[in-house]
């Protein structure tokens, strides 16, 4: 280990590994010529106060915006994101994601005009609802697995298993009794 590295370490007292990561990101003769293993130590530390350019900036968002941007406009489409990422408001959220499903459905009838994901307006509702129960009982499933790791500890998969009994129980029900309840035989 170096002179700089053995002194940064010593003033930023490395007791855990992001410690220990920081300090080998800063060894490097990029940050070293620019002084800035100082300025961390400084300020991790206490010896300086963090100074945030954007105090307020949100970046919940940046995520989204740039998935949304980078598919309906390209890589063109970034730079103008670039410039305005502290300005992100719902309009500059809204363009792009409304963009891109133009661009798909553009394909898709382009592609095959005859398609039910064209033609017809209510099989694409009907498919937006399967997808929302779909993902919602996927999440309940990773939710109720999430909650038995974290109380016992162990990983319990009976949760595939009761959903595999209510899909039996459930087709039973609709083959059995749904049929004499609309006077289907």
């Amino acid at each position: 280990m170096s002179r700089v590295a053995q002194s940064t370490s010593r003033s930023l007292k490395t007791s855990t590994f992001e410690d220990i990561v920081a300090l080998v990101a800063l060894i490097r003769p990029g940050p070293l010529g620019a002084g800035m293993h100082n300025e961390f130590t400084d300020r991790a530390t206490g010896r300086k106060d963090i100074e945030y350019l954007h105090k307020d900036l949100d970046t919940s968002n940046s995520i989204l915006v740039g998935a949304m941007v980078g598919a309906g406009f390209g890589p063109i489409g970034l730079v103008p994101l670039w410039m305005k990422t502290p300005d992100i408001s719902r309009k500059l959220i809204l363009i792009p994601a409304f963009v891109s499903v133009g661009i798909i459905m553009i394909a898709f009838a382009l592609a095959d005009p005859g398609n039910n994901c064209v033609s017809n307006g209510s099989f694409v509702a009907s498919q937006i609802t399967n997808g929302l129960i779909i993902g919602i009982i996927y999440g309940l499933m990773a939710l109720g697995l999430t909650l038995i790791f974290s109380i016992l500890g162990i990983v319990s998969f009976s949760h595939g298993e009761f959903y595999m009994i209510g899909g039996m129980i459930v087709y039973l029900l609709y083959k059995k009794i749904m049929p004499v309840l609309h006077g289907v035989k």
